[in-house]
């Protein structure tokens, strides 16, 4: 071997694998639900459940969500906080929730672990024929928090919140539809400033 020079040997089953795990990677990028700029929190008390959000699709996203085909993936990832170290409970995702209805889960729960005190939360999952096609006036996606402890109430809370396209997450971006809000707010706010 020369020097500065690298031998790599690999068989023919790691190669394929290597390459079936590059050509399955699908990323989105996108933020298809609105307002996750914004922090959302509940304080929940002992052996009760509640959930943060509900956070809207943007109307590309909810037309996205209604017309992908079934197992098409989509990922949802934010950052949380609890307000206990202790083993006492759960979280999962909702979609196609609002605050009025259930609304039908993701398939992975997040089980929190003794010392947990936050983390960031990221899962990918196949759509549904049923998230799909449920009533459209339900559109959006919210975390559930499952609080299991015998005393004492939790406050969770979530912040950079991401839905998109795609079996891989990315950086926190908002949806292009609150840039386009902010840059529309701001532009009122100096107009009624040089007024």
């Amino acid at each position: 071997m020369n020097a500065g020079n690298i031998e790599l040997s690999a068989t023919k089953k790691e190669v394929e694998t290597v390459n079936n795990k590059v050509d399955n990677i699908s990323v989105g990028g996108r933020n298809l639900v609105l307002k996750t700029a914004e922090t959302g929190s509940n304080t929940i008390q002992p052996g009760s459940n509640g959930f943060i959000g509900t956070y809207f699709f943007s109307n590309y996203g909810f037309d996205w969500v209604h017309n992908a085909e079934v197992d098409e993936l989509i990922t949802v990832s934010f950052d949380w906080t609890k307000s206990t170290s202790a083993a006492d409970g759960y979280m999962y995702t909702q979609i196609n929730a609002t605050s009025a209805a259930g609304g039908l889960s993701g398939p992975s729960s997040h089980y929190f672990e003794d010392g947990e005190t936050s983390g960031h939360y990221s899962n990918t999952f196949k759509l549904t024929a049923d998230q799909i096609a449920y009533d459209s006036t339900l559109k959006g996606v919210r975390v559930r928090f499952y609080n299991q402890a015998s005393s004492g109430d939790i406050t969770y809370t979530i912040s950079n919140l991401k839905v998109e396209k795609g079996n891989k997450a990315t950086d926190w971006s908002p949806a292009p539809e609150d840039i386009d809000a902010d840059a529309q707010g701001y532009a009122q706010d100096y107009a009624s400033a040089a007024e």
